[in-house]
This record gives C-alpha cells, sequence and structure tokens, in this order.
C-alpha cells in the first residue's frame, strides 16, 4: 500500500518498538467515559451490520475461549463492517477508538487491517482511520492514519495523513492492538496508536487539498464531526480475527 502525505496540512511520524500479547492490554477506563463496547460474545451481528452485501465473509469465531469475528477477504478485495450508522449508542465528538487483531492469512501483496471513526451514516466511503500494514510475510512494519473522502468526480478516495514504523516489524499472526484518538469539530487533531506506543499524530485543518494514496490532489471533505459511524474494514487478500472494540470518551 502506497502512502502520501498532504502538504496544506501538518503531520508527524515516528519509530516504536512494539511488545506483541496474546491478551488484551489493561487500562483504566472509567465506566462512565465507555460509549461502546463489544466483545463479540453476542455475535457480531448484535451491533454491527455488513457494509455491502457481496463483500468477503463474516463469521463468528473464537479463540482461546474468547469470542471474536473473523473478516475474510480471500476472493474479495474488502470485507467491511459498520456500527452505530444512526448514532443511538453515542454522539460525541472527541474519542479514542479501540480494537484487537490478529492475522491469520496474510495478503499476496501490503494491505491494511483498519479501525475507522467518524464514519459516514450512508456510507463506508468516509472516514478517518487508523490502520496496521500487513506484508505478505505476515508481518506489520508500520501503522498509519487515513481519511477517505469524496474525490468530487462521484467516487470516493483514500489518503494517508501520516505513518509510524516499528523498529522491528510486529508478527502478524499475533493479537495487536490499534488505537485512534480523535479531537475537533473545526480542526482535528488525531494519534495512532500501536499495542499502547504511539505511532503518528495529524493534525487536520478541514480544508486544505489531501493528497491520495495514488498521488492525486482531492477535495479536504472537511471536520467530519456530525459522523458517529465506526467500521472495521480488511482489505484484499487477509483473513483477520478482530475483538474487544471499545469508543470512550477522550
Amino acid at each position: 500500500t502506497s502512502t502520501s502525505t498532504s502538504t496544506a496540512t501538518s503531520t508527524s511520524t515516528s519509530t516504536a518498538t512494539s511488545t506483541s500479547t496474546s491478551t488484551a492490554t489493561s487500562t483504566s477506563t472509567a465506566t462512565s467515559n465507555v460509549l461502546f463496547s463489544d466483545d463479540f460474545s453476542n455475535g457480531y451481528a448484535a451491533n454491527w451490520q455488513l457494509s455491502v452485501s457481496d463483500d468477503g465473509l463474516v463469521s463468528d469465531t473464537a479463540d482461546g475461549g474468547n469470542q471474536n469475528v473473523t473478516l475474510d477477504t480471500t476472493d474479495h478485495d474488502f470485507t467491511r463492517l459498520r456500527a452505530n450508522l444512526d448514532g443511538s449508542l453515542f454522539e460525541d465528538i472527541d474519542i479514542v477508538a479501540s480494537m484487537r487483531f490478529k492475522v491469520e492469512q496474510p495478503p499476496l501483496s501490503r494491505r491494511s487491517v483498519r479501525l475507522d471513526v467518524r464514519q459516514a451514516s450512508s456510507t463506508e466511503n468516509i472516514f478517518y482511520a487508523v490502520g496496521a500494514i500487513v506484508t505478505e510475510e505476515n508481518t506489520i512494519p508500520k501503522v498509519s492514519i487515513f481519511k477517505k473522502v469524496d474525490d468530487g468526480d462521484g467516487s470516493y478516495t483514500i489518503c494517508a495523513l501520516a505513518e509510524g514504523a516499528l523498529s522491528t516489524p510486529a508478527p502478524a499472526a499475533e493479537w495487536h492492538s490499534l488505537k485512534l484518538t480523535v479531537e475537533g469539530e473545526l480542526g482535528v487533531s488525531l494519534a495512532a496508536f500501536f499495542d499502547d506506543a504511539q505511532m503518528a499524530t495529524f493534525v487536520d485543518d478541514c480544508t486544505s487539498s489531501l493528497t491520495s494514496t495514488a498521488g492525486d490532489i482531492v477535495p479536504n471533505g472537511g471536520c467530519l464531526a456530525n459522523q458517529t459511524a465506526i467500521g472495521i474494514q480488511v482489505e484484499k487478500g487477509i483473513v483477520a480475527k478482530v475483538d474487544d472494540v471499545l469508543v470512550t470518551k477522550l
């Protein structure tokens, strides 16, 4: 996956050392701050729906006795799930969103596993996201912050806003966590984390043009502050398990 960075907005990148674990990282989150939580013990259909009916297979699975969900893109470009489309679970603008994942089948070339926030209710194609880049060797060399927007020509395009490289690629076949903090409605501050290590930050002024991963200049798309949907996306060739999606107040 190629990455491009907008020249009109500020970015920072970092190199971090990641330690993989097979269990969720413990964090002290006050119950009153929890906006949404799903460990998939009731199945993915309790809170999520398929983004597109002809996406790849989604199934309820288990790992070490823990319920989770598997997204399979073996024969598809994407497998995607969406939640909170009507804003009934939370309407907060400033949030921290996280999930755990592990990759059971790597792609044939670099692709990503992503957690989307401020996703539009009308389409799965507008959002901010944190994504782990997965190689064909089933390692994770870096984590990126993304924004997908309407390109102004009747389609959608994704922009890599910032990225951070791991000092040593992490084994994707082990459980890892992804987290994104999102703050602001006139300008948006974003920070991406991998296994609790900060990987990249970006400040989106919500007006300056962006550069897509294909190298095209596209309209910014705004701050997406009126959008509350969240999503999970797995790209072509990857089979990944996901668990413990959590959204809290920032």
